[in-house]
């Protein structure tokens, strides 16, 4: 019944929502691929920003973590255009390793969040 219940659960939990913003195509390409060989698909819901053709200031989305190039986070820091709760990562090609730990143990942490908010949905909704 508990292996149900937590299937039920796991099948249920909203998908990380993913920014990438970008200033050109191929960083972009380069972080998308990043993300889709760390990440399960259906954990996840990606989606791109290119700040040079794109209005980022009007960007309504709902985004729980914007991963940009290490050049763009002071200015996505200074533009305060995602909600103060969104998580931003800047990623570069020095110390990918390292890197790629620390991804993984944000997007496990904010999927953490999520199944733990639909657990509480599910738990008092009966």
């Amino acid at each position: 019944m508990c292996l149900l219940f937590e299937q039920i659960l796991e099948n249920s939990v909203n998908p990380i929502a993913i920014t990438i913003v970008e200033s050109q195509e191929t960083i972009g390409d380069v972080i998308t691929r990043f993300i889709s060989s760390t990440v399960p698909a259906y954990k996840i819901d990606l989606s791109r920003l290119n700040i040079l053709s794109e209005n980022i200031y009007h960007y309504d989305k709902p985004v729980d973590l914007v991963v940009t190039s290490q050049n763009l986070m002071p200015f996505l820091k200074e533009l305060k255009v995602f909600p103060k709760e969104t998580c931003l990562i800047g990623l570069s090609l020095d110390g990918i390793q390292q890197q790629c730990e620390d991804f993984t143990k944000t997007i496990l942490a904010l999927y953490q969040q999520h199944y733990q908010k639909r657990f509480e949905e599910l738990l008092f909704s009966s």
